[in-house]
């Protein structure tokens, strides 16, 4: 049985393979025996599809044995013009209590569009928020950027805060023997 898809395109007229990102779809068939042929008149057991516009399309696969019994099966594709951003809130972050951390959403990006906003844990929407913490442990802090087209994708950042208390030693003391 052939599984339906939802593939998401570029640009108009590039072929699409698979899902998320990629640009061409391959529709493999099982054993097509005496012969088969899909919706788009092509006669191979693995078909390469090409969409110029953003829709939805059935593609349909009859096959026929070598005693001219058919069979035919459908899948639905839906191809949507608009990638989802990539959202990056930076490397883990290590600070000590009091200090402040320094978040890092920069590197975020849409291929085909712009991240129109910025939404971290916490409640910031600057794309490098800076943020203190009130007690020593680990935060994992959510990072979620929206595009131009309302598609959205998120990351996370563990920012560790550290005890700011340090051991002091002594070593000016005297050992006299008595």
């Amino acid at each position: 049985m052939l599984q339906s898809n939802i593939i998401r395109k570029p640009d108009m007229g590039d072929l699409i393979t698979g899902t998320g990102g990629l640009r061409k779809i391959r529709v493999a068939g099982k054993n097509i025996g005496k012969s088969g042929g899909w919706s788009n008149g092509l006669t191979r057991q693995q078909a390469e599809l090409k969409y110029t516009q953003a829709g939805t399309y059935e593609v349909t696969l009859t096959v026929t044995d070598n005693q001219d019994a058919t069979a035919t099966d459908s899948i639905t594709v839906t191809v949507i013009d608009n990638f989802a951003p990539v959202a990056n809130a930076g490397n883990d972050i290590t600070i000590r209590l009091g200090d402040t951390a320094h978040l890092d959403g920069s590197a975020s990006y849409d291929s085909n569009g712009e991240i129109v906003s910025y939404q971290w844990t916490g409640g910031s929407t600057e794309s490098n928020p800076s943020m203190q913490f009130e007690s020593v442990g680990a935060y994992t802090l959510t990072l979620t950027v929206t595009d131009d087209q309302g598609a959205t994708a998120t990351d996370l950042v563990v920012v560790t805060v550290t005890s700011d208390q340090f051991t002091f030693i002594d070593t000016s003391f005297t050992c006299k023997n008595t």
